[in-house]
């Protein structure tokens, strides 16, 4: 799990955005899903 994170904070780097709005994001884009980083392009 920790893994998972880590690329979604490191993936909201690498794009020049922050981190916690990128995470937030994440968790709203589709509740009960598995969001990974090129959903959320």
């Amino acid at each position: 799990m920790a893994a998972f994170f880590y690329s979604l904070i490191e993936t909201a780097k690498l794009r020049g955005e922050d981190p916690g709005d990128y995470l937030l994001r994440a968790a709203l884009a589709n509740p009960g899903t598995v969001t990974l980083p090129k959903s959320l392009a």
